[in-house]
């Protein structure tokens, strides 16, 4: 490991970055890409649950008109009776299913990378922890009050 010259001419940091501010690192790009991976489902939910405005354009009762969430839209017969065909069309033009489940999908990986990272970042810290060790083995001594065997 060689150590890096500052502009001062006296030692800054090593080359090789320390295991502590690899595992940092790690976790702090997987909590990173675990907020991206909450973003995306925030944004999906937005998408399926919250009702929305869209501008009809037709000859009778066009104009600004609210729309269901897709998730509980109804799209069959009797709603486009009721509604008319051209709101129907609309609203699902302006808010499709893909859309959402592409976002979904998208936050999979991210989500699964992100946990991946934070875990390799907070064991790799918790292995080299200097007080690691001694905790374990302090476990594996036998208890010094302990009569072990021996009876009166």
């Amino acid at each position: 490991m060689l150590p890096r010259m500052s502009s001062e001419g006296t030692t800054a940091h090593p080359v090789n970055t320390p295991p502590h501010s690899r595992d940092r690192r790690l976790r702090a790009w997987g909590l990173a890409l675990l907020s991206v991976a909450g973003v995306l489902w925030i944004w999906a939910a937005v998408l399926l649950l919250t009702p929305y405005h869209v501008t009809v354009v037709s000859v009778v009762g066009g104009g600004d008109r609210k729309c269901e969430a897709p998730l509980f839209a109804e799209v069959d017969e009797a709603a486009m009776a009721k509604k008319g065909t051209a709101l129907v069309t609309a609203c699902a033009a302006e808010r499709r299913w893909p859309t959402a489940v592409a976002v979904i999908g998208a936050s999979v990986p991210v989500s699964v990378f992100g946990a991946v990272l934070y875990t390799t970042g907070a064991l790799g810290r918790r292995l080299s922890d200097p007080a690691g060790p001694t905790r374990a083995s302090a476990r594996q001594l036998p208890d010094p009050t302990a009569q072990g065997g021996q009876h009166h």
